[in-house]
C-alpha cells in the first residue's frame, strides 16, 4: 500500500467508537440564534448573505437521543432536517448531519445553522407567515419534531 492509500484509507475510518442504543423518550426544541440557542419567537428574520442568497439561522436543543462522535467522517451521527413552507409551498429544506451538533450530560445542541431560503424571490415572502419544522433522529432511530408558526422578517446584512 502507497503512504498515499494509508492517509485516504485512515482518514476514512473512523477511530471513535459508537455508543451503544438505549430506548428513551426523545425530545427536541426548535430556536434560532447564530451565537447561541434563543427560544423562537412570533417572527423568524432571514438575511441577504454576501453571495446572492437569503437564509436563516436555526438552532436546536435535543435531549434523549444517542450522541454523535463529532467525527465529521463518521455517516452514523444525528441529522437534523429543517422544512420551511410558506403557503404550503416548501421554500427551504436542510438535511444534514451538522458539523456544530454538541453534545453534553444535559443533551445536544446545534447552534446557528445557516439554512438557505430556495425561493426565486426572497424579498417577496417577507412577513409572510411561515411553517418551520426540524427533525433529529439518531442512528438507532430514536427521533423528535418540533415546529412553529412564525412571520418571515427580512433583516438586511452583509
Amino acid at each position: 500500500m502507497t503512504p498515499l492509500w494509508g492517509l485516504l484509507l485512515g482518514w476514512a475510518c473512523s477511530d471513535v467508537p459508537l455508543r451503544p442504543c438505549r430506548l428513551q423518550d426523545a425530545a427536541v426544541v426548535l430556536g434560532t440564534g447564530e451565537v447561541w440557542f434563543e427560544p423562537i419567537g412570533d417572527a423568524l428574520p432571514f438575511y441577504a448573505g454576501p453571495q446572492g442568497g437569503h437564509h436563516v439561522f436555526v438552532s436546536v436543543l435535543a435531549s434523549g437521543l444517542v450522541e454523535g462522535t463529532g467525527d465529521l467522517r463518521e455517516p452514523d451521527d444525528p441529522t437534523v432536517s429543517v422544512s420551511i413552507e410558506v403557503d404550503g409551498q416548501e421554500v427551504s429544506t436542510f438535511q444534514d448531519r451538522p458539523r456544530a451538533f454538541s453534545t453534553s450530560p444535559d443533551g445536544s445542541e446545534l447552534i446557528g445553522q445557516l439554512v438557505v431560503l430556495a425561493h426565486p424571490d426572497p424579498p417577496a415572502i417577507d412577513r409572510q407567515p411561515a411553517a418551520v419544522s426540524v427533525t433529529v433522529q439518531d442512528r438507532c432511530g430514536s427521533g423528535a419534531r418540533d415546529q412553529a408558526e412564525v412571520v418571515l422578517s427580512l433583516e438586511h446584512s452583509l
